[in-house]
């Protein structure tokens, strides 16, 4: 049983996977709007 981790967007109330982001830099960004994600 794998757990999935589900992230959501503070600005635009994105919700997701966590292997739906984009992580480049070393951080996520939303897909929707591009802001940086707080993943813990």
């Amino acid at each position: 049983m794998s757990s999935r981790q589900y992230e959501q967007c503070a600005i635009c109330g994105w919700t997701g996977e966590r292997s739906d982001l984009d992580g480049r830099d070393g951080a996520f960004h939303c897909p929707a709007c591009d802001e940086p994600l707080v993943v813990e």
